[in-house]
């Protein structure tokens, strides 16, 4: 309470155009593929904690989180991706990537009692 969350506030990422997924795709296996998987479900700790999260699949974010909207997980990628390289890819790689991983299945959302 009181405190900002590390994170909290990244802008959205906007681009009038569709994402081209295969170039997202490229971009993928060049740029996220070692800490994300080949098959997007992540990587864990020898105790079995997600140091990666999954990022489609069945243990990913679901369909009703911000992140499943194209310009949010756009401006994520942008800001914070690849892990320790911040702002490293351009708008048009970052909305390519966010649009490969959009392409994806992911849980869908289920209203809590539903």
């Amino acid at each position: 309470m009181g405190t900002v969350v590390q994170g909290h506030g990244i802008p959205a990422l906007p681009l009038e155009r569709e994402p081209d997924v295969a170039h997202g795709e490229t971009l993928y296996q060049a740029k996220c593929l070692a800490c994300h998987g080949a098959d997007g479900s992540g990587t864990l700790d020898s105790d079995g904690r997600y140091m990666f999260p999954p990022l489609w699949g069945p243990q990913s974010f679901n369909s009703g989180a911000g992140m499943s909207r194209q310009s949010t997980v756009a401006g994520f990628i942008k800001h914070k991706m690849p892990f320790g390289a911040d702002d490293s890819l351009s708008d048009d790689e970052a909305w390519d990537v966010a649009g490969f991983l959009l392409s994806h299945p992911r849980p869908l959302f289920q209203p809590h009692g539903h």
